[in-house]
């Protein structure tokens, strides 16, 4: 995963290291180690490049400097397919394998709203660059879910894609998904 200036990179490899690296000289800043039990399904950077956030087993925030787990998400039984920062990096969003897409406050771990909620597991969350607006496809259908965190509705959906999305990503200008 890349943080939003494109200068961080983290890596996750099977045996659940997690490797902050510097994508312009190539060489690691911090290596956060075996934090989690299985391998990660899902991993962000924040746009200040202070802090990781890794999916396994739990989901766990982690203080770059420190090189160290901040704190845990309280998830539940689901399986988090996905993991995005914000713009402002005070909240995460997380996708789910029951089809939930969740903001979070980063600072304290706890769950802020259900932003969606459909019948198939998440594949992909993305954030725009402004902070305004999240993004989100899942497993079983060609639709993408748009929503305007500056509003209660979901906003819209993108649909009549004729395959799967695995995968979302708005463009640097925040206007082109």
């Amino acid at each position: 995963a890349y943080a939003p200036d494109g200068r961080t990179l983290a890596t996750a490899s099977d045996d659940t290291t997690v490797v902050v690296w510097d994508a312009i000289t190539v060489q690691p800043l911090t290596t956060l180690g075996q934090s989690t039990r299985g391998a990660s399904s899902a991993f962000g950077v924040s746009g200040d490049r202070r802090r990781v956030v890794v999916a396994a087993d739990r989901v766990t925030v982690h203080d770059v400097a420190q090189e160290a787990p901040e704190r845990e998400l309280d998830v539940g039984a689901v399986a988090i397919t996905d993991l995005a920062f914000t713009a402002t990096d005070d909240s995460l969003v997380s996708g789910d394998d029951h089809g939930a897409v969740r903001l979070w406050r980063a600072d304290t771990g706890s769950e802020s709203r259900k932003l969606f909620d459909g019948n198939s597991a998440i594949t992909a969350v993305t954030t725009s660059r402004d902070g305004r607006l999240v993004a989100a496809s899942s497993a079983s259908s060609a639709d993408v879910e748009v929503i305007d965190l500056g509003k209660d509705d979901t906003g819209w959906q993108i649909s009549d894609i004729d395959e799967d999305v695995v995968d979302v990503a708005f463009e640097p200008d925040g206007e082109t998904l």
